[in-house]
C-alpha cells in the first residue's frame, strides 16, 4: 500500500485521518482525505489540484447519477 501524502505539503498524512477511498471508472484507486474534499467545498482548494482530477470527478458524477435514479 502507498503512502497518504498531504497534497498541499507534499508530507505523509496521518493514516487515522478520515479519507474516501475512490476506485475510479479506469479502475485506479484514490484515496483522498475528507479534508480536501472539505477545502473544495469552502473554496480553499480548486478540484484541479487533485492529481487525476478528471477522472475522480466522472466517477464522482457517476455514483451521483446512479443513486439519483434509484
Amino acid at each position: 500500500m502507498g503512502e497518504i501524502i498531504d497534497i498541499k505539503t507534499g508530507l505523509p498524512k496521518e493514516p487515522d485521518m478520515p479519507h474516501l477511498t475512490l476506485q475510479t471508472l479506469d479502475n485506479k484507486v484514490h484515496v483522498i482525505p475528507v479534508s480536501v474534499f472539505t477545502d473544495i467545498i469552502s473554496g480553499k482548494m480548486k478540484l484541479t489540484d487533485i492529481d487525476d482530477w478528471e477522472m475522480i470527478a466522472r466517477t464522482a458524477l457517476s455514483i451521483v447519477l446512479a443513486g439519483a435514479t434509484k
